[in-house]
């Protein structure tokens, strides 16, 4: 896996936990927990920019960087959890084998 295509998946895991924080924050129990995933919401968005600024970089000078230091698979697995997570939110009591079978076409018989 290239590592531009690594700083992809690792901006696609920041913009989804920011998304998760956002959503937790609207769903927070007070005023002050809200606040604090807001504001948890924003850290994770500016991760994703500066993961873009670094992708804009990496494509115009791509050796000023080394190999990467998180394999495929475990962002990968980090995606996945949030996914997971996010799920949890919006779907209480449900796994993700459920929803995922719930979302798949029935096989032809």
């Amino acid at each position: 896996m290239s590592l531009s295509a690594i700083i992809i998946d690792a901006i696609d895991l920041e913009t989804l936990m920011a998304e998760i924080y956002r959503l937790a924050a609207e769903l927070a129990p007070s005023e002050t927990i809200s606040r604090e995933l807001a504001r948890l919401s924003g850290e994770e968005r500016e991760h994703a920019n500066l993961l873009r600024a670094g992708r804009n970089y990496q494509a115009r000078v791509p050796e000023a960087f080394g190999q990467a230091g998180v394999s495929k698979e475990e962002l990968l697995e980090g995606i996945k959890a949030g996914q997971d997570l996010l799920a949890r939110i919006f779907w209480p009591g449900s796994s993700g084998q459920d929803r995922e079978q719930k979302a798949s076409p029935a096989p032809d018989s």
